[in-house]
């Protein structure tokens, strides 16, 4: 069985979905060699990809409210029943080279987790192309419209209330797997916390924070930093600043009251919230997903408005995180965690709860049975 799984570059979640699944499949049995992983952007012109990821990281930089509405407007039926065709004849033109490569490489089963690929493959199908399988892996907690087509043999979306959405709109519920988002086996628990605290020198009796850079500038990250000196006898933090080099620096040269572990870009990060007790970051639904397998409640702050708007409403009508915006905020918060520790407690319940962090899995052994029964 020959599988494709399609991402796009147009945000950083839809890759490590399609990585998870890779991994899993990988592990159930399927060859390597029969498992493709590609960015679905790549197979258009260079100017294609680059418009269509810089447009999209411009939008949420600079116009963050616009793009909310934006995405808004395009969840309503009537104006994306007006914006569909424009949209499906840029989608076919751009991805003609990957709907060739689709034809001619002939996969038995298809996984798109990202819209682009899921609207240009679906149509073709719908057009009587010769398309295998198509499973479309809904990597938000609410399923905008954009992921939906005629053509679509499956949908894997991450909870109940998104197959409840996807049937309310007129998807057959025989066709809506409510699964989970596929993270990797390094995002499993591991209850290796006091070792790891060890290895940084950190306190096994303090609360310990995962503080992630998200839409965080310097300033900010400095106001939570140092408003938790409020708080030094309790605390120890580990800060990840990703790519910010500048962020690293200053916030690395400086001197803190409790401790303070300062990285930036990591590859260990399922290491770091073992370790930890409490999550500062943005509620995209890789990251939300991957703190909820590992047992990780988190504080949702930042969230782009739009899809990350969308997952912060389910994550809050659930009760499964705490939500804060201002540096002020977010300090409020960690001090009541402090004062009771019930509330972490609380928010783990819920999270083992709502989150599978065997969806990887669960979907590699089902590819035989969703295949058999759409065929």
């Amino acid at each position: 069985m020959k599988i494709l799984i399609l991402h796009a570059s147009a945000g950083e979640g839809h890759r490590r979905a399609a990585i998870a699944v890779e991994s899993a499949l990988i592990r159930s049995g399927v060859s390597k060699a029969d498992v493709q992983v590609a960015d679905a952007l790549d197979f258009g012109s260079p100017f294609f990809k680059k418009s269509y990821v810089d447009f999209y990281y411009w939008f949420i930089k600079y116009l963050p409210v616009m793009w909310g509405v934006f995405y808004a407007l395009l969840d309503h039926p009537i104006v994306y029943r007006v914006f569909y065709p424009v949209r499906r004849v840029y989608n076919a033109w751009h991805g003609r080279k990957l709907l060739k490569h689709v034809l001619e490489s002939k996969p038995d089963w298809i996984i798109c987790t990202h819209f682009f690929s899921a609207e240009l493959l679906g149509h073709a199908k719908t057009s009587g192309k010769n398309i295998g399988h198509l499973l479309v892996l809904v990597t938000d907690f609410h399923p905008v419209r954009v992921w939906m087509h005629s053509g679509i043999d499956s949908y894997w979306v991450l909870s109940e209330d998104a197959k409840q959405t996807l049937i309310q709109r007129g998807v057959d519920g025989g066709q809506v797997t409510a699964g989970g988002f596929p993270v990797l086996p390094e995002f499993q628990k591991t209850g290796d916390r006091n070792s790891i605290l060890k290895k940084y020198q950190f306190d096994s009796e303090r609360l310990t924070i995962l503080l992630t850079t998200g839409s965080f500038g310097l300033g900010e990250q400095e106001r939570i930093l140092d408003g938790l000196a409020s708080l030094q006898d309790k605390v120890q933090c580990f800060v990840v600043c990703g790519r910010n080099k500048s962020l690293f620096e200053s916030l690395k040269s400086k001197k803190y009251v409790y401790p303070v572990q300062v990285f930036g870009f990591v590859d260990f990060m399922p290491e770091l919230m073992d370790a930890s007790d409490l999550m500062v970051a943005k509620p995209g639904g890789a990251t939300t997903a991957e703190a909820m397998a590992k047992g990780v409640p988190m504080i949702a702050t930042g969230a782009i408005p739009g899809q990350e708007t969308e997952n912060l409403k389910f994550l809050l009508k659930e009760k499964a995180v705490f939500s804060a915006e201002t540096p002020e905020e977010i300090i409020c918060v960690i001090a009541s965690v402090v004062g009771d520790s019930n509330l972490l407690n609380e928010k783990r319940r819920v999270c083992e709860r709502i989150c599978n962090p065997r969806a990887a899995e669960d979907l590699a052994q089902a590819r035989f049975k969703l295949v058999s029964a759409h065929d």
